[in-house]
């Protein structure tokens, strides 16, 4: 029997010194040069970037991540058609991942969650298809654009129950070991202003006013309904959309700002009743970005230079969607850690407690190096996932301008909350045509 315990410790020991220079090896890579383009405004360039070093900058676990930073920065360079194809086949390889992730959980449960092929955060996978469908707009493909909205609102229907069963089977897999409470947060995510509001401008374009009207309703509601992630009011470019003169042409701009959460690692330990130091959990936290900018103006002069104003206004913030949808995730990988953790730690403490009572001085080495070797086993391998991608926007502006027919140079400028300039946006020969729909976007990252 002792023989067996030995063999086993020494298996331990070899195993930890054996995946340590494997751990050390993983890198995030480096997106220092990427993001100063990004940040810079140079889309295309960055888009180019990310190719080139795509075998560096993303692993072979990483593909949902590669697709929606390459979809997001197509896009945002305009290059409709690439973006779509990119962004969609993101969204193919979620449902794939997230399936394959429940193959996948013995591993994470012995090391950690980044091991997993990494499989979207919710809010990835449902901004997905807003992006497309405003990328089939700028297309002209209307009826694509209404079935990437309805794909966008029925995946929300799903978010609430999506980790119950997830968490009911992780809790099964030990009969003895149980998280502290841990309860799971109710989700207030249940409807977009921001997707109402395009499928309102589509219906609009069309002449459809009375389903227009159920999505004015449906936006109203999801600001009074979700407060906590509409902190700011309804826009009123939304009541302007039933109100265009019927010699003018409606031009509506859309500016993204910011950029979305980042996640970082949060570490907590707690004590070991089986003798060891503690057990480390590690855990992804998510963490809003700053962003300067305060307000956006945007400014349409005609060919004979006749100037409109207008202030675009807040529709939707996607980091506190973000955040929300993530707390729901939160109480799964809260479970998974803690189970590892206490795994991990519950093992190596007894049969390092077996060795080192034992009256053989070779015996009680052996069971100190398993604790020493399984120490640092457990401080190098247990890591949160912090993966998240790099280009989703923070906050949407909406806005819109009654103008003429014709072609007009449409300048986008953002200030701080001091009104200083922190960018502006030129775009010549915009056309603006009566019975069509006319959005333009803008990005500004600052």
């Amino acid at each position: 029997m002792m023989s067996r315990c030995i063999d086993k410790a020494a298996k331990r020991v070899v195993f930890v010194f054996f995946i340590l220079p494997l751990i050390s090896c993983v890198s995030a890579g480096r997106f220092e040069s990427l993001d100063k383009s990004f940040a810079a405004g140079h889309y295309a360039e960055a888009r180019y970037s990310l190719e080139a070093d795509k075998n560096r900058l993303y692993t072979g676990s990483d593909e949902v991540l590669y697709y929606l930073d390459a979809g997001m920065l197509s896009r945002f360079a305009g290059d409709y058609e690439a973006s779509n194809k990119e962004l969609g086949e993101a969204e193919k390889l979620i449902e794939y991942c997230y399936a394959k992730s429940i193959s996948q959980a013995v591993g994470s449960f012995i090391l950690n969650d980044t091991l997993i092929d990494y499989a979207g955060e919710d809010y990835e996978d449902i901004y997905t298809n807003l992006f497309m469908a405003l990328n089939y707009i700028q297309l002209g493909k209307a009826e694509d654009a209404f079935v990437e909205i309805r794909r966008f609102d029925n995946k929300i229907k799903l978010l609430s129950s999506k980790y119950e069963k997830a968490i009911y089977e992780a809790k099964r897999q030990t009969e003895n070991i149980q998280p502290s409470a841990y309860s799971r947060p109710d989700l207030r995510f249940h409807n977009s202003a921001l997707a109402r509001y395009v499928s309102l401008l589509l219906y609009r374009s069309e002449g459809k006013f009375d389903s227009a009207e159920i999505d004015k309703k449906y936006i109203q509601s999801a600001f009074a309904a979700q407060p906590s992630l509409y902190p700011f009011p309804v826009p009123a470019a939304v009541e302007e959309e039933f109100s265009i003169p019927a010699d003018c042409a409606r031009l509506n701009v859309l500016c993204f700002t910011g950029s979305a959460p980042r996640k970082e690692e949060e570490v907590i330990r707690i004590p070991d009743a089986i003798g060891g130091a503690f057990f480390k959990i590690a855990l992804p936290v998510m963490y809003k970005r700053p962003s300067k900018t305060a307000s956006v103006e945007v400014e349409a002069e005609s060919a004979d230079g006749i100037k409109s104003r207008k202030k675009l206004e807040l529709i939707e913030s996607i980091e506190n969607i973000a955040e929300d949808t993530f707390r729901q995730k939160q109480a799964l990988l809260y479970t998974k850690a803690f189970l590892r953790a206490a795994s991990k730690t519950t093992a190596s403490s007894a049969v390092s407690a077996v060795l080192e009572s034992q009256d053989d001085e070779g015996l009680n080495a052996l069971g100190g190096l398993l604790r020493f070797a399984s120490g640092i086993f457990i401080e190098v391998s247990e890591r949160a996932d912090t993966r998240i991608s790099r280009f989703f926007p923070a906050e949407v502006r909406a806005g819109g301008l009654n103008l003429k027919s014709g072609l007009y140079t449409l300048r986008v400028t953002c200030y701080d909350k001091n009104g200083r300039m922190l960018y502006t946006e030129t775009k010549k020969d915009v056309p603006v045509q009566s019975g069509k729909l006319n959005i333009v976007e803008s990005v500004c990252t600052r």
